[in-house]
């Protein structure tokens, strides 16, 4: 369940600066547990991905200043992440672009139903696009319930649909 109404959600991602930022580690946690149930009533998994990144503050009368942040994305329903790491580490240190958030009620199918063609698997011998009882039909039904955060970098972008973030650490740097 979402912890904060969207528009909080909304607001509070769209206040950091990903500009310039600096990815320094990337880590996807499974859950502690795995949900017995099927997909009917539930949320598929407890999955969340944490972010360590260096982010710039600005402040208008001194030069940008960098801090620490630990982000992680909460109840994790998918990822999708395409990046040419020759223009990633070319870009480095500052290997992020900017960063969107959206909330999925307002898009199209597209961002789940693109990725279930990679999944490879079936599910009870259903013909081909066909996405009912699977955790596809279970997303789109709570569409809602999801924001999709896009991660925007120099040679690639991440996306991912989960239910909230959570800023975990802050941390000014003297440099």
């Amino acid at each position: 369940m979402i912890s904060r109404d969207t528009e909080q959600i909304l607001a509070d991602f769209k206040t950091l600066n990903f500009h310039d930022g600096f990815m320094k580690k990337m880590q996807i946690n499974p859950p502690q547990y795995m949900n017995k149930k099927r997909y009917e009533n539930t949320l598929c998994s407890q999955y969340s991905i944490l972010f360590d990144l260096i982010l710039h503050e600005p402040n208008f009368d001194e030069p940008w200043e960098p801090y620490n942040i630990v982000l992680e994305f909460v109840n994790v329903a998918n990822l999708n992440m395409s990046v040419d790491f020759d223009i990633f580490s070319d870009n480095a240190p500052h290997q992020i672009w900017n960063a969107k958030i959206f909330h999925f009620k307002d898009l199209n199918n597209d961002v789940v139903i693109d990725g279930y063609k990679d999944w490879n698997v079936t599910y009870n011998d259903q013909e081909e696009g066909d996405i009912s009882n699977t955790p596809v039909e279970y997303k789109l039904n709570n569409k809602s319930q999801y924001f999709l955060f896009q991660i925007e970098l120099f040679g690639g972008s991440i996306k991912i649909l989960a239910q909230d973030f959570v800023i975990k650490k802050r941390k000014l740097l003297n440099f």
